[in-house]
């Protein structure tokens, strides 16, 4: 029952000595004497792990093995029937198509370039460097921005800017101008290509993710099996120059259109339908979060954080490999554009199929072990390594294209899969940012990697000490990258607990029941080392509720992380329907919570009233400042008297209401009070209850961390009993008093 509508009076005359029979065992436990917990809490935590078995888990009674890979990969029909066809997929893949064949174009005529334009391969390298690293930089500002507004006119306007960039790159006439075309065709290409996943995430359901994905690079692996034979035979025919404009032309086409037929899917949609929401409910976006906590949301997927460091080595292999490749074919074997690219294509070929077999295998790892998914990145990353390593001793043209087949194979069956985990383990509402920022980590390879590479060309080895180089970096990444299948499923269950939470909010309203606080499944680490195991614990608006527990039981962490002073490492923390869990803590006061820490919270130095200014520091006008100082004064008139007092020459119960002050003038929906009565006589403890109650009594929800059993049954309607990070009670004060085994452990 809320304070609201009536709150239970508990009669505290004889207190001490019914907490004495209770301690005593006069008064039996409840049930069985295990320790209890809300039912409904307790039966979120399964709800979790069903809900997102369920949201990637189908039991389809069908084929198992390489059967249903083939199955899956087949079934194309389950796309046409989702809720937006197959126009997006094809669209955004036809403008990537494109794009691919300009990027091979700058790649494979490099050697042309380079001897029609005068200048060494160093100056190539750092035209590369200032693209890459502009490109990814950028992506970075457009991913932030792209999670507030419409994706699709960034898709049509960067791939339209793409296009004509490309076609003046026709007009270089030195290094600087190529530099001034390539660097914003490459630029733009990579901000029209920033929401392709998140759009594909709420374009199509989880199980059709990893096909859809597929079909976008297997266009791109088009670009790569076409590219030796138009690109290499284009540049031959009709040099460099009317290549990049055959390709920049239909760039700008294809991005005109998309920016007219292209509908904005709504965020997050599925992951709320497959909860079991209403239409209504799931295209009710959710609100935007600032950048400060799309940044703390993104880097608390832990996958995500093992994926960029594998990144950072595999993306420097391909950088370098990528680059001297086509100089390697030049140099060590005299191949020219068209032959350069014809000893590619065998494993642009195979790599159809790899991708074509990935996409539906990557759909089956996905409902059936999805961990499984980071294991196959790994695998098949390893195998890369070592064709890398045949180029170092520079093989038989034959042997090369058996090795580029065989190895193209297994990379393109890992094609789809990367996409598809960020896709499913990064929250929708910070989708397009938090697929960027992978991106960051191909930085030190194109800073570092690409000029080390350029110095070992001139080593004795010459070009094929480069591929040296790649070889251990690749493998390097592959390890790490499989070791991230170990947070695969939890950082897919953090997402879903968010997602139960907030649901959970909404149909409360919807039953007329006000949640202010639901807590879900919340985990907190210390440097490593967690100290809170999957929290659950709901406040209604209007209670008091009462934290109890023995010392590092975990009560000050749980509070720091509903503040957001201390980040939850797992589950979701939601206020009055917005998840809060990885807010930065000044966003999280302006929503109305606010946390008064243990100890004396004043600045000592400072008088009383500035000491009270800075607790009105969310109050921006002056006429309403100065009011809300009078409403303090009114309910703690010792501090008007000792308003030019410095707060370090109060007494400790002065002080608390100091704190107590600042605290309300924050205007708090849910004040935390961490240990009140900490050090004080019982005197100015029953004092400070009083106050406590005065601000309850003025709107306010409390959640109270309190050593003493007594004070807590005097002020709360109900309590949790935390142990050893976990929640062991969570009821009625008045069920506590018959719970001995809790009340022996708390008891001063």
């Amino acid at each position: 029952m809320s304070a609201a509508n009536g709150r239970k009076k508990i009669d505290v005359t004889g207190l001490d000595e019914d907490i004495d029979m209770a301690i005593d065992g006069s008064a039996p436990p409840a049930g069985n004497g295990d320790a209890a917990a809300d039912p409904e809490v307790l039966a979120m935590d399964d709800d979790i792990h069903v809900a997102a078995a369920h949201a990637t888990h189908r039991e389809d009674g069908g084929p198992s093995g390489a059967r249903s890979v083939l199955q899956e990969a087949r079934n194309w029909k389950e796309i046409r029937k989702t809720k937006y066809g197959l126009l997006p997929m094809v669209l955004l893949s036809g403008i990537g198509f494109f794009q691919g064949l300009d990027a091979r174009t700058f790649v494979l005529a490099a050697p042309d370039i380079i001897q029609d334009l005068d200048f060494n391969i160093f100056e190539l390298i750092g035209v590369f460097q200032i693209v890459g690293v502009l490109a990814i930089f950028a992506t970075i500002g457009v991913g932030w921005w792209g999670d507030r507004h419409p994706r699709v006119p960034i898709v049509g306007i960067g791939g339209l800017l793409s296009g004509l960039f490309s076609t003046l790159s026709a007009w270089s006439t030195g290094i600087t101008t190529l530099g001034w075309t390539r660097t914003p065709s490459a630029v733009t290409n990579a901000i029209g290509d920033v929401p392709n996943l998140s759009l594909f995430g709420d374009y199509y359901p989880p199980e059709q993710r990893g096909k859809v994905i597929a079909l976008f690079g297997i266009l791109g692996r088009f670009s790569d099996v076409l590219s030796p034979v138009i690109v290499g035979a284009l540049i031959v025919i009709i040099g460099w120059r009317a290549t990049f404009i055959s390709f920049g032309v239909p760039i700008m086409v294809l991005s005109v259109v998309a920016l007219v037929v292209l509908k904005e899917p709504v965020r997050g949609y599925w992951e709320r339908h497959r909860l079991g929401a209403s239409d209504d409910v799931a295209n009710d976006e959710e609100e935007p979060q600032s950048f400060g906590e799309a940044w703390r949301t993104i880097w608390a997927v832990r996958t995500l954080r093992r994926l960029i460091m594998s990144v950072i080595f595999s993306s420097a292999a391909t950088a370098v490999t990528g680059l001297f490749l086509p100089l390697y074919l030049s140099s060590v074997y005299g191949l020219n554009a068209l032959e350069r690219g014809l000893i590619l294509v065998p494993g642009a070929v195979v790599g159809l199929v790899g991708i074509y077999l990935g996409g539906g295998l990557i759909d089956v790892l996905t409902r059936r072990n999805p961990g499984r998914v980071l294991t196959l990145i790994g695998a098949t990353g390893a195998l890369g390594s070592i064709g890398t390593l045949v180029y170092v001793f520079a093989p038989p043209l034959w042997l090369l294209l058996v090795t580029g087949a065989l190895f193209g194979f297994f990379a393109a069956l890992v094609v789809p899969a990367v996409s598809v985990v960020l896709v499913q383990v990064i929250p929708p509402a910070v989708r397009t940012m938090g697929v960027q920022l992978i991106g960051i980590a191909a930085v030190p390879g194109l800073m570092f990697g690409l000029p080390l590479a350029g110095v070992l060309t001139n080593t004795d080895m010459g070009l094929p000490a480069v591929f040296a180089l790649a070889a251990p970096l690749s493998l390097l990444g592959a390890l790490i990258a499989a070791s991230a299948g170990s947070f695969f499923e939890l950082d897919m269950r953090n997402a879903f607990a968010s997602a139960m939470a907030k649901d959970e909010h909404r149909q409360a309203v919807a039953s007329g029941t006000a949640k202010l606080l639901v807590c879900r499944d919340v985990d907190v680490e210390y440097d490593g080392v967690q100290v809170l195991f999957g929290i659950d614990f709901d406040v209604e608006e209007g209670q008091i509720i009462a934290l109890l527990g023995t010392n590092g039981a975990g009560k000050s962490t749980l509070l720091r992380a509903i503040s957001g002073t201390q980040e939850a490492s797992a589950g979701s923390v939601v206020m009055d329907g917005r998840d809060i869990t990885h807010m930065p803590p000044h966003e999280i006061a302006r929503r109305g919570v606010i946390h008064m820490p243990g100890g004396r919270g004043i600045f000592p130095g400072l008088t009383v009233r500035e000491n009270l200014l800075l607790g009105a520091w969310m109050i921006e006008d002056d006429t309403e400042k100065e009011q809300a100082l009078q409403d303090v004064y009114e309910i703690f008139p010792i501090l008007r008297t000792r308003a030019s007092t410095e707060a370090g020459a109060l007494s400790g119960g002065e002080q608390q209401q100091l704190s107590l002050a600042q605290a309300f003038l924050g205007r708090p929906k849910l004040l935390m009070i961490d240990e009140l009565s900490l050090g004080l006589s019982p005197a100015i403890v029953a004092e400070l209850i009083e106050k406590v109650r005065e601000i309850h009594a003025r709107g306010t929800t409390i959640i109270i961390v309190e050593q003493s059993v007594n004070v807590a049954l005097m002020l709360a309607e109900r309590a949790i009993f935390m142990e050893k990070g976990d929640i062991k009670f969570f009821g009625e004060t008045e069920e506590l008093l018959r719970r001995p085994d809790i009340l022996r452990a708390v008891y001063v």
